[in-house]
């Protein structure tokens, strides 16, 4: 019995000896490309002062832009010629050096324009090759670029690697022009990513320098390096902000109050209840926290659950607070050393006695006055009448 044609097929397929080497066809195929592509040619595409001969077959076949050119009754079609804006001669070169011949000619020098040059041809391959290329040369000189161009391509893939990248060097982000310049999304992506490894205290701070253009700083270092000194004495160096001129950023007033509305929403994704007692100090006494009801109110929250905790005692000793109204300021003048009660506190007792003293004398007034008014009025009068009379028959004798 003789073998069926696709058991053949099978077996030739499975046959080391019968295999076909893809890459050698397609090497073979861009030598064809390479030796007769001024062979033949009948479509121009002018690019800049440079006229570059082509195939319409081969430029329809990998360019989505082409494709759509040759498809349609379109002037260009009928004159099998066309201007390119927005590509360089030299990486229009490039394009058809990947397409005719496979040419690697990618490099981190050419890689941006070729992705814009690819997008824009819609060459599928191409992008993605420039993708990848591109993933793999982020670096602390070219990721706002990338991420730029990656945004305006619409790269998600691209965009959330330059993200991740920033999230491993956010002490080095915090410190440049960047970040002042990221959006709320992006922040928010940063601070609840999982590799974001810096203590709650320095996530506040970053939060309130982005809303509220916060200068100070507290010694706040990655979770990882603790126990490095060097590292943690480098770290801080870092978070000291820049005063040079390219570091600043202007924001007009609107950008700056749409930021400050968004104070709560980035503190809600923090995790607060991680942070120490001067950073919690800090939050309550901060102007625009207070200005800020989702703000307040997250902070109010955490402040009286670790109060319930028992911790109002430790709160107060290691930050040197007091208390006043609901919220914290900072009585360093007034602070007793020792264990007597401060000025302030005796201050305060006083207001309240004297307060309770007239709450209780108006009280003890209503009622004598409620007595006399649902008395028999006449009644009354003859009781004041002879009550004054004993009372000058006391003092006139007769």
């Amino acid at each position: 019995m003789f073998p069926s044609r696709q058991q053949t097929s099978n077996t030739e397929m499975s046959d080391p000896e019968h295999r076909v080497d893809n890459i050698h066809v397609a090497t073979e195929v861009f030598k064809c490309f390479e030796k007769h592509k001024d062979n033949f040619t009948d479509f121009t595409v002018n690019v800049g002062d440079n006229k570059f001969n082509c195939h319409k077959f081969v430029l329809s076949s990998c360019s989505g832009f082409f494709e759509a050119l040759m498809r349609t009754d379109m002037r260009e079609k009928s004159e099998s010629s066309c201007t390119i804006e927005g590509i360089s001669p030299e990486i229009f070169g490039l394009i058809l050096d990947v397409i005719y011949k496979g040419s690697e000619v990618l490099d981190e020098e050419n890689m941006l324009e070729m992705w814009h040059a690819s997008n824009q041809l819609q060459i599928k391959f191409l992008i993605v090759d420039c993708e990848n290329f591109v993933k793999e040369r982020v670096n602390l000189g070219n990721y706002w670029e990338i991420f730029t161009d990656a945004k305006l391509l619409d790269s998600i893939d691209v965009t959330t690697r330059v993200k991740e990248f920033m999230v491993n060097n956010f002490s080095e982000i915090l410190e440049s022009n960047v970040f002042m310049q990221l959006t709320l999304d992006d922040l928010k992506f940063i601070l609840n990513h999982n590799n974001f490894l810096f203590e709650t205290d320095f996530s506040v701070q970053s939060v309130l320098k982005w809303t509220c253009s916060d200068d100070s700083y507290l010694a706040a270092t990655p979770k990882k390096c603790l126990s490095t000194t060097d590292m943690v004495k480098t770290i801080f160096d870092r978070l000291k902000p820049s005063r040079s001129a390219v570091d600043v950023v202007t924001l007009d007033q609107d950008n700056i109050t749409l930021r400050r509305s968004h104070l709560g929403e980035l503190l809600t994704v923090l995790p607060l209840q991680d942070t120490t007692n001067a950073c919690l100090a800090k939050l309550m006494n901060n102007r625009f926290v207070l200005s800020n009801f989702d703000a307040i109110t997250l902070v109010n929250q955490i402040a009286a659950t670790r109060f319930d905790a028992g911790e109002t005692k430790s709160f107060i000793e290691k930050t040197n607070k007091t208390f006043t109204n609901g919220f914290i300021f900072n009585s360093d003048s007034t602070q007793s050393t020792d264990n007597k009660p401060s000025k302030t506190t005796r201050q305060r007792v006083g207001k309240y006695c004297l307060y309770g003293a007239a709450l209780v004398i108006a009280c003890m007034m209503a009622i004598v006055i409620y007595m006399i008014i649902t008395s028999d009025f006449p009644t009354s009068c003859v009781f004041l009448q002879r009550s004054a009379v004993k009372y000058n028959q006391k003092i006139i004798p007769q």
